[in-house]
């Protein structure tokens, strides 16, 4: 009997600590969206980044909606990147997760601009074979001999 008493006694103690953890765990939040519009962006990648030494402590992709979730978050002082395809990326401003007042940071709704790709002249040059195999037939190119130029066939 006293030792049943034990293992229950430890049992509840362990499933509050579990409870305690899950209720006060730390936790970082917010929805990407595109800026100026009501468009969320899915799969935009989402970096908690160490603000002492800009390592990477944890990163996810947002979901279908646009939303992240970060939970567990070590103490520490951390910043937000957001990078997407297309998007200039966001810097948040630095902040702190402690076990005391800051157990958690909503960023609510982060705009991100759509960025502008700009980039230099580009020439293609391209020559037709003078043989072309398909499936059903050979085509030959006779512009690309010069036995043939200036005649007719």
């Amino acid at each position: 009997m006293k030792l049943q008493f034990k293992f229950s006694r430890i049992a509840i103690i362990l499933i509050i600590s579990i409870l305690t953890s899950i209720v006060f765990a730390s936790k970082v939040t917010g929805t990407v969206k595109q800026q100026g519009t009501t468009n969320t962006i899915q799969f935009a990648t989402v970096s908690l980044l160490r603000t002492v030494d800009e390592t990477i402590e944890m990163g996810q992709m947002t979901d279908s909606d646009g939303y992240f979730l970060f939970i567990n978050v070590p103490n520490g002082e951390y910043r937000i990147q957001v990078k997407f395809i297309g998007f200039d990326p966001f810097w948040s401003l630095p902040f702190t997760i402690d076990d005391f007042q800051n157990t958690e940071k909503l960023f609510g709704d982060i705009n991100i601009e759509q960025g502008i790709v700009a980039g230099e002249e580009v020439n293609v040059n391209a020559q037709k074979n003078m043989i072309e195999v398909k499936a059903d037939k050979k085509v030959f190119n006779l512009d690309k001999l010069m036995a043939t130029s200036g005649g007719t066939c």
